[in-house]
């Protein structure tokens, strides 16, 4: 009778020191997930790794979940890194330089499209300002045989209509 009771004083004590590292590695999990979360949604500025050093199921969820933080948080700062080379050359292009491009590179698909689009119409409207300065150029020159073509219309418009305010 002495050794059942021994026995279950024993067992009940085993299932609180088990009860209690269990809850106390779910609880650290939960704590660097929810971290890592305000991170992803930006209401912090850094994250840390999750505690993946014991050796249960709790640890091998957070090396898997530490993986990907690394992944996301690397794709975080590219994008970044990739908007505010974004934002420069859109300041200088506000500020006449159309010769500028974005020239950083982001793995997101999105960013990646949107760098393709503004990079093609900067080249065009580079090109257009080109067509227009050796049109003026000509002008200026008393050669009024040159045109300006189609592909910059908008130029066009604009230019009839100083020319009409002007006569």
């Amino acid at each position: 009778l002495i050794l059942s009771v021994i026995a279950i004083i024993f067992f009940l004590l085993l299932a609180k020191i088990l009860g209690s590292s269990i809850i106390s590695s779910i609880s650290k999990f939960q704590d660097g997930l929810l971290t890592f979360l305000k991170y992803v949604n930006k209401e912090i500025s850094m994250v840390n790794l999750l505690d993946d050093k014991a050796n249960d199921e709790v640890a091998n969820m957070a090396k898997e979940v530490n993986k990907n933080i690394q992944i996301i948080q690397t794709s975080l700062e590219e994008d970044k890194k990739f908007l505010k080379d974004t934002d420069a050359v859109m300041h200088r292009v506000q500020n006449g330089w159309y010769s500028q491009l974005i020239n950083s590179n982001t793995s997101n698909p999105a960013l990646i499209e949107l760098k393709k689009t503004i990079n093609v119409a900067l080249t065009k409207l580079k090109d257009n300002f080109i067509t227009a300065n050796k049109t003026l150029e000509e002008y200026a020159n008393y050669n009024y045989t040159s045109k300006l073509t189609e592909k910059i219309k908008g130029l066009k418009c604009f230019f009839k209509k100083v020319c009409k305010q002007a006569g």
